[in-house]
């Protein structure tokens, strides 16, 4: 409507600039003023009529003067008004460029500075996302590091991995020369007998230690399956090391093709990372508290685990009123085969009448290396006459056995001293001293036999 109004307002002005160009010959001056009045007003509205106005008040003024009817200094002042018209266009088209090239200049600013500030805030947003994944990976690794079990520190790890993958979470553990599944996450259903650890993906992970994914099975030529199991379309596995050996594998399976993005690998790798330290560490305190009750000779427990477990029993035997017997073993003229054979041989008789032990007495029965050639069986829930039933059997297996050294064949026999928790014998202190007593009594009276202190607590 506006532009419309323009168009009518400059064909007016110029109707009446050209009006009193052809007044002019009647009124000189009048008709002259009224066309420089209107020129000079077309051009801020319409260059082009003003130029036309202009052109024909020239001429209109060049007639008059000829014809007498206007001065020449009166032409004079026309022309000096139409040159200050066309001086004050020249400005304003400057004005008008210029201003023109500002408003140019400043939208591009703008669209400058809103690209920066849309840059900026996808930075922001990408920022964010990288603080949300540090705070979660932060979570991760102080719950993984303050787990002191490893099941459940490879349960953390699976739960923590979740996160960031939509599929299949399996977390395998090498065990007793077999691989079993200790943890699985989302809705596969497939059997760990059917996972293929001899050749593709998880041998290669497993051979080279390091992480390894599939993103298409179906344009990948590395592997034509995965597993032998075709509904898997991608996979990842991250290899878990303990003391630099891979024992365990987590594995990510997906139904489609997956693209896995760097960012979401490097944090589960850290993750990975510190559950293998914290199961190498886990597994050495395991390591150093076995040697520190295990007897390196005959890998039984020591005298120092005999104590602890010894006072436990007789705790609970005495809360609980259970039975509880106590087996002193030691063996007969060792000392003779020590000096006979030597300290070697000494050692090999020690170690294999420690597997016989093992293998005669029960599930429940506790075997330990008490010192020297002495040995000692904790028997829970077993009263003195069945005690001594079992360390009869002991001594017949040992005097039927033959002991393997290193150039001979020797047979040896044992005496055993039997004692029983009791409300005379209530301490550990007391119940080894009864059982001590019960065997010395009969390596003194014969030796290869079996002596309860209750026999002999009337002779003493």
């Amino acid at each position: 409507m506006s532009e419309i109004k323009t168009g009518i307002q400059k064909y007016l002005v110029a109707i009446l600039g050209i009006s009193g160009v052809l007044l002019s010959p009647l009124h000189p001056l009048p008709g002259l003023a009224v066309a420089l009045i209107c020129s000079a007003v077309l051009n801020y509205i319409e260059p082009v009529f003003s130029n036309l106005v202009i052109l024909l008040s020239i001429s209109s003024g060049v007639y008059l003067t000829m014809k007498g009817m206007i001065t020449g200094y009166t032409l004079l002042s026309i022309i000096v008004a139409i040159a200050a018209v066309f001086y004050f266009r020249g400005k304003l088209l400057e004005s008008e460029n210029i201003f023109r090239s500002r408003k140019q200049s400043s939208r591009e600013d703008i669209s400058y500075n809103s690209d920066i500030l849309e840059k900026n805030r996808s930075q922001i947003d990408y920022f964010d996302i990288k603080i949300e994944d540090y705070k979660y990976l932060t979570r991760g690794l102080l719950d993984i590091t303050n787990l002191l079990d490893q099941d459940k520190d490879l349960a953390a790890l699976l739960q923590y991995s979740s996160k960031y993958f939509k599929g299949t979470g399996y977390v395998l553990r090498y065990e007793d020369r077999n691989w079993v599944l200790k943890e699985k996450h989302g809705r596969g259903n497939v059997n760990v007998e059917n996972f293929n650890f001899q050749s593709g993906i998880l041998k290669d992970v497993i051979m080279k230690k390091k992480t390894l994914y599939v993103e298409n099975i179906d344009s990948d030529f590395h592997y034509t399956f995965i597993n032998g199991i075709k509904t898997i379309k991608s996979t990842i596995v991250f290899p878990i090391l303990v003391n630099y050996r891979v024992e365990g594998l987590l594995k990510w399976d997906f139904a489609v093709p997956t693209e896995f993005e760097y960012h979401k690998i490097k944090i589960i790798q850290t993750l990975v990372h510190f559950t293998s330290l914290n199961l190498s560490l886990l597994n050495t305190l395991e390591e150093l508290e076995k040697v520190s009750i295990i007897d390196e000779l005959t890998q039984i427990y020591n005298k120092k685990e005999f104590d602890s477990r010894l006072k436990d029993f007789v705790k609970t035997g005495r809360n609980l009123g259970k039975p509880l017997s106590l087996l002193m073993i030691d063996i007969d003229h060792f000392k003779q085969v020590n000096d006979t054979y030597g300290h070697l041989d000494g050692d090999l008789v020690l170690s294999q009448l420690s597997a016989l032990l093992k293998k005669y007495v029960r599930i429940s029965d506790i075997i330990f290396r008490y010192g020297g050639e002495e040995f000692a069986v904790i028997l829970p829930d077993t009263s003195e006459s069945d005690a001594a039933i079992l360390a009869k059997r002991l001594c017949k297996s040992t005097e039927e056995n033959t002991f393997y050294l290193k150039k001979k064949r020797i047979r040896l026999t044992v005496t055993v001293g039997v004692s029983e928790l009791t409300n005379e014998i209530y301490t550990p202190k007391m119940m080894i001293e009864t059982a001590d007593s019960a065997l010395y009594w009969g390596k003194e009276n014969g030796r290869n036999r079996v002596i309860c202190y209750s026999e002999i607590k009337e002779k003493r």
